[in-house]
């Protein structure tokens, strides 16, 4: 019975962290899905202000959104998505309020931004030629994980107008 007991013991002992282990890769996968979903969100509500021009950088971005994470809603709200390379967070700011988002990859992680045609670039505007005001599509580019040979993208698409719209008085 003292055997049966032990081994019973040892099992058990064996589940639990079998359970803690699975519990622990849920919630990074979880917290992984909700930053992935508020990035695309931010991006997605783009709105071209033309006082203001949107800005985007290997290592962060900015513009105005009309789909706020942290701030309240209900009109534009000035925002920027930096990568902190020390403490391995994607950072939001919009309008003073700060969010940091676990990206264990923020060493070699970027921002990559796309014009309609579909062609990258490391910033926006990009250095040479004509640009719309905004890109069409921002994505964070975090390096291949130990499962995969490829990068992973969160690709977002700019859902509204390129460039500020004129308005012409008679």
């Amino acid at each position: 019975a003292g055997m049966a007991l032990a081994l019973g013991y040892q099992s058990l002992a064996q589940w639990r962290r079998a359970e803690a282990s699975i519990s622990g890769m849920g919630s990074a996968l979880r917290a992984d899905r909700l930053s992935r979903l508020w990035f695309e969100s931010s991006v997605n509500g783009l709105v071209p202000v033309d006082k203001a021009p949107f800005s985007g950088q290997p290592g962060s971005l900015s513009g105005y959104t009309t789909r706020p994470v942290v701030a309240g809603q209900g009109g534009l709200t000035a925002f920027n998505w930096e990568i902190d390379t020390e403490a391995r967070t994607l950072v939001l700011d919009e309008d003073g309020r700060q969010l940091q988002l676990p990206l264990p990859a923020a060493a070699t992680s970027r921002f990559v931004y796309f014009d309609r045609e579909g062609k990258e670039y490391d910033q926006w505007p990009p250095k040479l030629g004509l640009a719309t005001h905004l890109p069409a599509a921002v994505a964070l580019v975090q390096p291949p994980d130990a499962a995969d040979e490829r990068p992973r993208y969160w690709m977002a698409a700019v859902s509204g107008k390129l460039d500020p719209i004129e308005i012409l008085m008679y």
